[in-house]
């Protein structure tokens, strides 16, 4: 437990809006989820429905562990939110979630007509775009003539440090400006109905035990998961290393004899099973003949 303790990169009691695990729990209660769907899309959303299951994905096949907010409307538009604090490549970024919502909704086999418009929504606590604007809104369109492709996928970019205030109704303004402040306790009264309910919800949060209990086990879970991919990169440098040293030792051989075809050369470089590699260190060093060792080559 105290070990446990110590690996947390953030008490539970230290959490803002603008930490994944917080951001998903405060996001999960639909009105709010609703709230926050209508300023990002600049239009009334009548309704929403979380996706529960969806909201932390964890697959023990596939490392990751995505914490956001999966919703979908009654007429089945689908939205995927995210907080975004680091500036990693976005627009790939967004392209790669667009792919994962789209193989959820769609039934192998089924017509691609089926698919429901959705929105990939990005929180980002920087300008994404650098035009200082609160909003962003991305969609494939025509080169030649402009014209909007209308495959019904979208993605909306809101920015903290956006300066068009005159331009976006105030309440976005409101509600970035409480994403930005990124205070634990802070309380300031923004005289906004959104904001307010946030606080108040991040306030019940915190003194849910259950839900302390579950950042906890979530963040094991991610020290775990940290563990495991140095562990994986450990082992994986020390393959590559390896397999690099037999190659050396498969062209020093052959260097003392005359060298080898480009071709056979090239194959050599390809192979990363060091192994395999192990194999052909002796099997170098039992020919003399470049040619008799890429027809034995050949035969493995």
């Amino acid at each position: 437990m105290q070990e446990r303790k110590k690996r947390q990169k953030k008490k539970f009691q230290n959490l803002t809006i603008r930490d994944d695990f917080m951001f998903a729990a405060v996001l999960a209660d639909e009105e709010i989820c609703r709230k926050v769907l209508s300023l990002a899309l600049g239009t009334p959303v009548s309704h929403v429905e979380v996706v529960p299951e969806r909201t932390v994905r964890y697959h023990p096949e596939f490392r990751g562990i995505r914490l956001d907010i999966c919703a979908h409307c009654r007429n089945g538009t689908c939205f995927d939110v995210e907080m975004q604090r680091r500036r990693d490549d976005v627009p790939h970024r967004s392209r790669y979630y667009h792919s994962q919502m789209d193989m959820s909704l769609l039934k192998n086999g089924a017509d691609y007509r089926k698919l429901p418009t959705g929105y990939v929504i990005f929180i980002c606590c920087f300008d994404p775009v650098g035009d200082n604007r609160y909003r962003y809104l991305f969609t494939a369109r025509c080169q030649e003539n402009g014209k909007a492709a209308d495959d019904g996928s979208y993605t909306v970019l809101l920015s903290t440090e956006g300066k068009n205030r005159e331009e976006v109704p105030k309440e976005l303004v409101k509600f970035l400006e409480f994403i930005k402040e990124d205070e634990p306790d802070h309380q300031k009264d923004y005289q906004d109905t959104l904001v307010r309910r946030m606080q108040q919800r991040i306030r019940q949060l915190k003194e849910d035990r259950e839900m302390e209990g579950s950042y906890m086990r979530l963040e094991e879970l991610l020290w775990e998961e940290r563990r495991n991919g140095q562990r994986d990169g450990v082992r994986k440098g020390r393959r590559a290393g390896r397999s690099e040293a037999l190659k050396d030792s498969i062209f020093l051989i052959w260097n003392r004899k005359g060298g080898l075809p480009a071709g056979t050369v090239r194959r050599i470089r390809k192979e990363k099973d060091p192994e395999v590699l192990l194999q052909w260190v002796y099997l170098s060093a039992q020919t003399d003949s470049p040619e008799d060792f890429r027809s034995r080559l050949e035969e493995k």
